[in-house]
């Protein structure tokens, strides 16, 4: 009987651990567009860029971009999408469309 308490604390303890991971993630992701970047419209982002997130993330939704600097002098665009669910994901892309980070 103990073993079973002590099995079900544990899973108990586990989910909590990764409810708080995954807060800890969104919180993460929106903490991006707080960085030394400025905020862009999305109608302003180049056309490779449009054509990648509509062509690689069509079932999310945009909802912010950012345009940083790189440490080379080389800009790139911050995007911050979300789903369904309300989770977010922030992408970066270089001025071909192509993912970076």
């Amino acid at each position: 009987m103990k073993k079973l308490f002590v099995a079900v604390a544990l899973v108990m303890g586990m989910s909590t651990l990764v409810a708080n991971a995954t807060e800890m993630a969104t919180v993460s992701s929106v903490m991006v567009m707080s960085g030394d970047g400025q905020p862009i419209e999305l109608s302003d982002l180049p056309e490779a860029v449009v054509n990648s997130i509509a062509t690689i993330f069509g079932e999310l939704t945009a909802k912010s971009a950012m345009i940083e600097v790189n440490a080379e002098g080389e800009e790139f665009y911050v995007i911050v999408f979300t789903d369904n669910e309300g989770n977010f994901l922030d992408v970066s892309f270089d001025e071909f469309g192509k993912i970076i980070g």
